[in-house]
């Protein structure tokens, strides 16, 4: 089984039907969320967009600076993906389809050395094996993280649209 390069999470957002009208303002407010974790929109469609995440933008905030913690991001696996609506008697029905991104690899080379290096075992062959037990573990907690955490987000995100439309329509 090849190691998983996506994965897809759905989340839904309860907003006034008012057809193309609502569906872009949804749209803008998942765009400007992503913005705020430094993604790029690379194309935009009637009821979808695509976007992507530099890579110096992962590693930027992956590192951060040596002596503050790096801000928090949902995207610190993701590369990119595309996230599409559909609309249903007030219902806005947001699919993300996204690429996880070459980085946990370098994260996954990273725990293969340490786990050839530091185990207490002896022999090539021993450390290869350590190496390889620890950079599978590590990649195997690292994609159900990726999943849980962009899909929080999402679900977080989408909540905080529902709230804005409704108090917006109650201000209107």
């Amino acid at each position: 089984m090849p190691f998983p390069t996506g994965f897809t999470t759905k989340t839904h957002i309860t907003a006034p039907p008012n057809g193309a009208k609502a569906a872009a303002a949804v749209l803008d407010r998942l765009e400007r969320a992503l913005n705020d974790h430094d993604a790029e929109i690379s194309h935009r469609g009637e009821d979808f967009f695509e976007f992507t995440v530099p890579v110096g933008a992962r590693i930027a905030r992956g590192f951060g600076s040596a002596f503050k913690r790096p801000p928090w991001s949902p995207l610190s696996f993701i590369s990119g993906g595309t996230i599409s609506l559909t609309e249903h008697l007030g219902v806005y029905r947001v699919t993300a389809e996204l690429r996880t991104s070459a980085y946990p690899g370098t994260r996954l080379v990273l725990a293969f050395a340490i786990g050839a290096l530091i185990t207490p075992v002896h022999g090539v062959v021993a450390r290869l094996v350590a190496g390889v037990v620890v950079g599978f573990a590590f990649a195997g907690v690292s994609y159900p993280l990726a999943r849980w955490q962009f899909g929080a987000w999402l679900e977080r995100t989408g909540i905080e649209i529902s709230h804005n439309v409704a108090s917006g329509m109650r201000h209107a």
